[in-house]
């Protein structure tokens, strides 16, 4: 699979399931969307993770994006570098958050004005 720009992602129900993944480390990049809120994105071997509509996944902390990979059962979990990344359309993003009631979605990442939902 690749994501609108042409790059590898890899969707979450393979993560957890598929043994090709067992071990892998995931690596948690800070990002900033075109200047607005700044987020978390999650790579794995060099492959971003979606949802299964190809949505770019993104977290509004460290946190969330690591609980996240828990629940999916990855253990293994790193510091990515920041990455830059401009997004054309908003509905190629999917944001999740860490809260009272656990992860829940968001639009954080989404707000063009840099407020919180």
């Amino acid at each position: 699979m690749y994501a609108n720009n042409g790059q590898s992602i890899i969707g979450w129900l393979e993560l957890a399931v598929s043994s090709r993944w067992q071990g892998a480390i995931a690596a948690v990049h800070p990002i900033d969307l075109d200047q607005h809120q700044p987020c978390c994105g999650v790579t794995v071997d060099q492959r971003w993770l979606c949802g299964s509509d190809g949505a770019l996944t993104l977290f509004d902390s460290i946190s969330a994006a690591t609980r996240f990979l828990n629940l999916l059962n990855v253990e293994r979990i790193a510091k990515g570098g920041r990455r830059d990344c401009v997004i054309a359309e908003q509905k190629t993003l999917q944001c999740f958050q860490l809260g009272a009631k656990g992860i829940t979605a968001c639009n954080k990442c989404l707000a063009r004005d840099g407020a919180h939902s």
